[in-house]
């Protein structure tokens, strides 16, 4: 496939390259080494930008807990929320969602106003959007299914091999 010529002539690294040609898939190993190198990177990507949402989370459940025993509180969990909407007074006219808005507009009407305290989590909303974009997720998620299929053709032939040779 390649230089016929003396080896010792070659520079050290066109003598790299000479041997690298000689390692069987080299190019799939080469894939996943620098799938490798990169993981790290995604993955640290991934962590601030899942930190930026979880910090939002735990200043809207703050935000809701305040006043409380539960000021401090780290949140609330999310599938919370649809039940007060689901959970009806006796009189199956208004929800506790209602009952909820109702006591709060009259006690504390300024609380009603948060949609200007969701302001902070604007950046947490786009970090979530653009996440798996951000981070080449999809990209990492291809390249390791291709390293996976070529290995998997690979390897059946000689597993194939081996146990027919073995009857």
């Amino acid at each position: 496939m390649g230089y016929k010529g003396e080896k010792d002539k070659l520079g050290k690294h066109e003598q790299s390259f000479l041997e690298l040609m000689n390692v069987p898939r080299t190019e799939s190993k080469l894939r996943v080494f620098s799938s490798r190198l990169q993981f790290n990177a995604q993955v640290s990507c991934l962590r601030k930008s899942l930190n930026i949402v979880n910090s939002a989370v735990e200043q809207l459940g703050n935000a809701l807990n305040q006043g409380t025993a539960r000021g401090s509180a780290i949140g609330f969990r999310l599938d919370s929320l649809p039940k007060l909407a689901d959970t009806l007074a006796r009189n199956n006219r208004m929800t506790l969602m209602h009952y909820i808005s109702k006591v709060l507009a009259d006690k504390l009407p300024e609380v009603l106003d948060f949609s200007k305290d969701l302001s902070s989590l604007e950046p947490a909303a786009k970090a979530y959007n653009d996440l798996a974009d951000y981070c080449g997720v999809p990209q990492l998620a291809k390249k390791l299914n291709q390293i996976l299929v070529q290995l998997i053709n690979t390897v059946l032939p000689r597993l194939k091999t081996r146990i027919s040779s073995l009857n």
